[in-house]
């Protein structure tokens, strides 16, 4: 049985994001490789760094091809990095490496997802006590990019995209950005429509074709468990089995809104009438908002489109995930 921390002849790669989070976790995560290399044998630890957006993408491409699969990718950041790291890795094909997630980044849900904790120096002392082999995990396509976490429309992509816009026009307001952009996007438009064709369970167990038409305030495609910060649309969903867990929120009025948001934070919200679930392999959604498009997010990063297909690819990848660390270990 082969470990992140039992094979000497492995290189242990850090993808690393310095933009993400705050600047005391980078000084952090400075403070633990230089522990970690400490301990480890000469040459083994190659720490590569990111100079912009996208760029996570391009090196973890080109570190697949160069070093192959005789190696770990740590990708160190949020979950903006570990998407654009996961296309480079998709894109790398065959000669993608095993990777792991070190939570830096101001989210860090699929770390959650992954790890049950988002704190990185735990994660890191889990991941190097060689307690697990790289397990395979689902990938999905859509929008002619990949995720690996979740796809979210509606209301809170609405709210994030007046907070990024905020955010650069007006960097003076700091963290209060996301408490007026969640006002705006309550007092705005509240109501989407779209429809849904997919390929997925039926109520009797069988797989067969879904056709729906509905309004929505949030909507989620889910691949693992949590987005926004911590957002639980489905609880349970798996990131290894295939399938992708759909969630979506009737239209209500704002006192109604103010009532669900906090459920569905928490993941409280299913079983209540206006709250609709899926099990779904592949799909396609369509704007009915016309001429307005569909306003959407995966793994964080917006976009917008009239029309989407989108697919589960089943074992895409291979990912470390990790015990709880043992008492003893410590960086």
């Amino acid at each position: 049985m082969s470990h992140i921390g039992s094979d000497p002849a492995g290189t242990l790669v850090f993808l690393i994001n310095p933009a993400a989070g705050k600047a005391s976790g980078q000084r952090h995560l400075r403070v633990m490789l230089a522990a970690l290399e400490e301990q480890t044998a000469p040459g083994r630890i190659l720490q590569v760094v990111t100079e912009a957006p996208g760029h996570a993408t391009v090196l973890a491409e080109e570190l697949a091809h160069r070093i192959r699969q005789d190696a770990t990718l740590f990708i160190c950041g949020g979950d903006g990095t570990v998407h654009e790291a996961i296309n480079g890795l998709m894109a790398a094909g065959a000669d993608a490496m095993p990777f792991a997630v070190i939570p830096t980044g101001t989210g860090n849900d699929f770390a959650r997802h992954l790890y049950g904790r988002q704190d990185a120096s735990s994660v890191l002392t889990g991941l190097m006590s060689g307690t697990m082999d790289p397990t395979p995990v689902d990938v999905v396509r859509a929008h002619g990019s990949y995720y690996i976490n979740v796809m979210s429309f509606g209301l809170d992509t609405r709210v994030q995209m007046i907070n990024e816009h905020l955010a650069e026009k007006a960097a003076f307001l700091g963290e209060s950005t996301f408490m007026l952009s969640s006002l705006a996007g309550l007092l705005g438009r509240r109501s989407f429509r779209m429809r849904l064709e997919a390929e997925g369970l039926l109520p009797d167990g069988k797989i067969g074709a879904i056709s729906e038409e509905f309004d929505y305030i949030l909507m989620a495609v889910c691949n693992a468990e949590y987005y926004g910060g911590g957002f639980h649309p489905v609880p349970g969903a798996v990131s290894v089995d295939g399938w992708l867990e759909i969630c979506h929120v009737d239209t209500m009025g704002l006192p109604g809104i103010l009532r669900m948001l906090p459920k569905y934070r928490k993941g409280t919200h299913l079983g209540h009438p206006s709250v609709h679930r899926l099990t779904v392999r592949k799909g396609t959604l369509t704007s009915l908002d016309a001429p307005l498009p569909l306003l959407g997010n995966m793994d964080g990063e917006v976009f917008t489109t009239d029309r989407m297909e989108f697919e589960c690819i089943p074992s895409a990848l291979r990912v470390y995930r990790s015990a709880p660390p043992p008492e003893t270990v410590s960086l």
